[in-house]
């Protein structure tokens, strides 16, 4: 088969051979009439050759624009596929940063709590210590503050450990918006 240009080449040839033909024509008809008949068929063909040559063209700018059409598609597609990849990219960044966070945050929440058991323990020694030196009422009053502090601390690990948790699945809940049929779409 022709490429495009090959056949807007062929198309003019034709076109010219075929005014040529025709000028043949009209002077053979009005020289030689007894002609009639095989120029009455020649002016048959020649007006066959042009619808194929009209044909002809309509199906090449037919062509052309299909070839546009497709050209257009092609760079939308091209652009969406960019968008995703970027879109892709954007997600696993954020996914690392969060992850890092996370990781941040336990290390503090883990230094906290060895800190608390540490002073815990600190107290816990000096009590035994010097508990003879405390009465009751005193002892009942810092075992109190101990046990409020205790809670207090308690309820502070919860916290932490619902952001803790809550920061996981927002980390599991990142999803790229990458289309499932994107190899059928590229």
């Amino acid at each position: 088969m022709f490429s495009p240009q090959e056949q807007q080449i062929e198309i003019c040839l034709l076109k010219s051979n075929l005014e040529d033909i025709e000028n043949n024509l009209v002077l053979q008809r009005s020289a030689l009439p007894a002609l009639d008949a095989e120029n009455e068929q020649k002016y048959r063909e020649t007006m066959t050759a042009l619808r194929i040559t009209r044909s002809l063209n309509t199906e090449i700018e037919r062509l052309k624009m299909e070839n546009v059409r497709l050209t257009a598609k092609r760079m939308q597609l091209k652009r969406q596929s960019e968008d995703v990849s970027k879109s892709l990219e954007n997600a696993r960044e954020n996914r690392s940063e969060l992850t890092n966070l996370l990781t941040e945050e336990e290390r503090e929440i883990e230094s906290q709590i060895r800190q608390y058991e540490d002073s815990l323990q600190e107290k816990a020694d000096r009590f035994r210590k010097t508990r003879g030196f405390y009465n009751e009422e005193e002892v009942t009053k810092e075992t109190e503050k101990i046990f409020a502090k205790i809670t207090e601390l308690e309820e502070e690990l919860t916290r932490r450990k619902d952001v803790v948790d809550e920061l996981k699945l927002e980390l599991n809940a990142v999803q790229p918006e990458v289309p499932e049929n994107l190899l059928d779409i590229l």
